[in-house]
């Protein structure tokens, strides 16, 4: 049989129950009386449906029989309504659960194959990344983290991140933790510590991620004290530089001599 449309099936009366649905005669029913189905083809007289669940305890449709003549069911034939609608019903659900299979299997392959990207790239990278909880609980760390700090992934999972912080880190950390909270993410420089007592300043992102309904953070970490000891010795040099170019002027003005840029490199400074 052709699909009709929702507002003028008889169908559409049959799924807001579970019962069968009988009309004997729409000719003489006013609900149907005017339905199109009734006075055009196919002239349905006698309309008699079951209605059919889906996996998922929702009603998908109806098994259905018409006829253009009016008439009685008998509890036989209404017996076999049902019996051929439980039929019909668990054929479709069996095609429609294998789909769903289908699909979750597909879904957990890609859901794998992403995951699997995920670890990758976590533990490949040149920063240390970190995953806690709101609480600063770790739940796991990359191999980055674990060279930096000097723990290994399980003894990292019974530490927090105060842990990992000096007394003044810790304290500065907590004053980050207000815009953290508020804007969702923050950036910084902290001092770390190490597991054998070392310290060393980073530079810190955290952002917090939500996943299956709860809150994480995830961590970057990178180790910018050499950085900032070379920055330090560029400044170091710069003045020295300044100084030596302010003392050589001074000198010249003394001696009323031409000015000149008085240079020492590193190898005359040893001599």
């Amino acid at each position: 049989a052709e699909e009709t449309e929702r507002d003028i099936s008889f169908c559409g009366h049959t799924i807001m129950g579970d019962d069968p649905f009988v009309v004997p005669d729409a000719r003489v029913d006013e609900r149907f009386s005017d339905n199109p189905l009734v006075t055009g083809e196919p002239n349905v007289c006698l309309y008699a449906g079951y209605p059919i669940t889906g996996p998922d305890d929702q009603k998908i449709g109806a098994f259905c029989i018409v006829d253009n003549k009016p008439r009685d069911l008998t509890e036989e034939e209404l017996a076999l309504l049902k019996d051929f609608g439980a039929i019909v019903e668990n054929e479709i659900n069996t095609v429609l659960v294998a789909d769903l299979q289908q699909e979750l299997s597909e879904s957990n392959e890609k859901l794998q194959s992403s995951r699997e990207r995920f670890r990758n790239l976590f533990h490949k990278s040149n920063d240390a990344l970190f995953i806690h909880d709101m609480d600063g609980q770790i739940i796991d760390v990359n191999q980055q983290a674990e060279a930096l700090f000097g723990y290994s992934n399980v003894e990292f999972r019974k530490l927090t991140v105060p842990d990992l912080h000096t007394p003044e880190g810790y304290g500065e950390a907590k004053e980050k933790s207000r815009q953290f909270s508020e804007e969702g993410s923050a950036s910084f420089e902290i001092d770390f510590k190490k597991k054998n007592g070392d310290t060393f300043l980073a530079s810190l992102s955290a952002t917090i991620i939500e996943t299956n309904g709860e809150k994480i953070v995830q961590g970057i970490v990178r180790d910018i004290s050499e950085e900032r000891r070379a920055m330090e010795e560029i400044a170091r040099r710069m003045a020295e530089n300044e100084a030596l170019l302010e003392a050589s002027v001074a000198i010249s003005s003394t001696l009323d001599l031409p000015s000149c840029l008085l240079y020492t490199s590193d190898a005359a400074d040893d001599t």
